[in-house]
């Protein structure tokens, strides 16, 4: 059960599209399988639980006009980071206690069950009321599945919001004069492995001096570089495994950070000074000022000894009363609770008593729309906050109602308005939540009058269709976080058509989401038969992606490489890629040890990882809206959610 929870908790990126899944991992390998696999494998000349893997890199936008670098990792570099987390769980929780000023840290195992009855019976009903009975239940049942929402069990906050809305937090600011936000400039990126080692056995000289053999410092310096192309500058991002171990790194700063303090300037945490780092943020409190700047002085020189360092640019020095919150989203929160109220309106009906019509009129939703954008413009820098805040919550405010045609047409044009501001995989996924909850609801009423039922049904998905492809053309350079949409769009009736997709690939032929969206859409549902009007995207499908797989050099050890893998074994089990099996088995068959035995094991361990399509192929349309309707349920207990129907 314990690698099955890692595999689906710990070692994957939020922030991935929800048709990517590593299920046929978490099927495969059981208790301590991985570790007797890589006992066996082992040799001088070829050792697996060592073998450095490059993962398959994707940016995500970072604000306005920046960028983050996520990865996912090679299948054997998961295994490799199960196997770790399995064998130094106990010291990696007793690492990370050492810190007093962490409030995300791990400090146990994980033996609390998601507790189902948390999930409110008027959360449940409103779901089964937005979306279809069957598939929330579904979804729920999945969510029982999968009975932990994180391999550690953490202390005190899951997330700063959480954090700064507690109780202990807003003691703190009435209790001390000045504040100090900070954080670490490109915290995961400037990590420098063989810091791990100097962090956990007490100085740079102990650590260059160990820097082979089988202890956890070692262990830890050598799991962050094999699991990114043997890189010693730099830690992945993206998935909670990273997070862990900087964990592990940052707690020793901490220490080393009061013991400074203390030292040198005889002021005492939590009675003269308070600190709350979460991950690379520091949150720091002192009755003065100079206390305050000596407290950032420690503990830049305890970064820079880390080759780590304070970004200058948002250091946020303040005295009481303190301001933490985005006056952007205090606005638009006033402004939802103005629309819920304004948007309620009661029509006469027989009898004494009125019906209620949630939806609003065309003008509350334009000036919904423009009030929104209003706030966009007076709080530029909070642009992308201000869009995914809206986008989660504007989902409780559409409603369908057949009679209200014109209006159902303002608010859907203007929550797409909005999205078209900014697109990443986190605002797709709430925008395709809305557009799934009025393509179901269309499809639920059921008016008197059959014929009226059925135009009003192809009017509403009309709009649908055009306001989804309308944001995909106008944002075609975004494309790589609108799979997830194209996806979606493939329940619609109307479809893309082909000369359109065949411009898709022509203009992304080097991103392996795209191919596989792609390639998903032109399927006939449910099966793996291409669509015969999707002929044409077929062929350019199969000619982009096989100019991709020949452009690798082939003297590289390309087994090893994330890209190079999933988008060879993922292309294996699609039509019109017969050759790709070939190539596949031809590279594993370079990498078999010599060793009869050690081969057959080897064979066994390679055959697992590529016994299915990390891109779920088979995934149907109902599938899909049920992961959909399950990610909105993992977003309650905070589950690094992956689709895996």
């Amino acid at each position: 059960m314990i690698p099955h929870l890692i595999l689906r908790t710990e070692v994957l990126p939020k922030d991935l599209p929800l048709m990517f899944s590593n299920r046929s991992l978490y099927t495969k390998f059981y208790n301590f399988r991985i570790n007797d696999d890589f006992d066996k494998l082992n040799s001088k000349k070829n050792s697996y639980r060592m073998k450095y893997t490059i993962p398959l890199n994707y940016y995500i936008p970072k604000g306005n006009n920046d960028f983050r670098k996520l990865s996912i990792l090679h299948p054997l570099a998961q295994l490799q980071v199960t196997e770790f987390l399995l064998v130094y769980r106990s010291r990696i929780i007793s690492e990370c206690l050492k810190s007093n000023f962490s409030v995300r840290s791990p400090i146990k195992l994980n033996n609390t069950k998601i507790d189902m009855k948390n999930y409110s019976e008027w959360k449940l009903q409103s779901l089964k009321n937005e979306f279809a009975t069957k598939e929330v239940s579904n979804a729920l049942k999945d969510l029982a599945d999968l009975n932990y929402s994180s391999f550690f069990s953490y202390n005190k906050f899951k997330s700063i919001r959480e954090m700064m809305e507690s109780p202990t937090f807003n003691r703190l600011k009435h209790r001390y004069k000045y504040s100090l936000k900070i954080d670490i400039q490109k915290c995961f990126g400037s990590i420098y492995t063989h810091s791990f080692t100097w962090a956990i056995l007490g100085s740079k000289e102990i650590g260059k001096a160990y820097l082979s053999g089988d202890s956890f410092a070692h262990r830890a310096d050598k799991i962050m570089q094999i699991t990114n192309y043997n890189e010693t500058n730099g830690i992945i991002v993206g998935n909670e495994f990273s997070r862990v171990m900087a964990e592990i790194l940052l707690s020793h700063i901490d220490l080393e950070t009061e013991y400074k303090i203390k030292e040198n300037f005889q002021i005492t945490l939590n009675k003269d000074y308070t600190i709350y780092r979460f991950v690379d943020d520091y949150y720091i409190f002192a009755h003065n000022k100079e206390d305050i700047l000596n407290i950032k002085k420690i503990l830049n020189e305890v970064l820079n000894n880390f080759n780590l360092n304070i970004n200058e640019s948002k250091v946020l020095l303040q005295e009481s009363p303190f301001h933490y919150y985005d006056s952007s989203i205090l606005k638009l929160k006033n402004l939802i609770n103005n629309f819920k109220l304004a948007k309620v309106m009661y029509e006469p009906k027989d009898g004494d008593k009125n019906k209620i019509i949630n939806i609003g009129t065309r003008s509350d939703w334009k000036f919904f729309h423009s009030n929104i954008e209003e706030i966009i413009i007076s709080y530029p820098e909070s642009q992308g906050r201000i869009v995914k805040y809206f986008l989660k919550v504007v989902r409780d405010l559409v409603d369908f109602n057949p009679q209200k045609l014109s209006v159902n047409k303002e608010m859907i044009e203007a929550i797409t308005n909005i999205y078209n501001l900014y697109i990443d995989m986190d605002s797709t996924n709430s925008y395709i939540t809305v557009m799934l909850k009025l393509f179901l609801k269309v499809n639920q009423e059921s008016p008197d009058d059959l014929l009226a039922n059925e135009k009003v049904k192809v009017i509403i998905e009309e709009l649908i269709f055009e306001n989804c492809f309308r944001v995909i053309k106008n944002k075609e350079e975004s494309l790589e976080y609108m799979t997830d949409l194209i996806t979606f769009m493939k329940i619609l009736k109307r479809k893309i058509n082909p000369q359109y997709l065949c411009k898709i690939l022509d203009k992304n032929n080097e991103n392996y989401f795209v191919y596989c969206c792609i390639g998903h859409y032109i399927l006939i549902d449910g099966t793996m038969k291409v669509d015969p009007k999707y002929q044409t995207v077929h062929k350019k499908l199969i000619s982009k992606v096989n100019s991709k797989i020949y452009s690798y050099d082939r003297n590289n050890n390309l087994l090893y490489n994330a890209e190079y893998f999933y988008i060879l074994n993922d292309f294996s089990k699609y039509p019109g890629f017969e050759n790709f099996k070939n190539i596949l088995d031809e590279c594993i068959k370079e990498n078999l040890p010599q060793d009869a035995n050690k081969k057959i094991i080897a064979q066994e361990l390679w055959d697992d990882l590529t016994s299915r399509s990390y891109y779920e192929w088979s995934l149907n349309t109902d599938n899909f809206q049920r992961s959909i309707i399950k990610k909105i349920m993992y977003n309650h207990w905070d589950i690094n959610f992956t689709s895996a129907y």
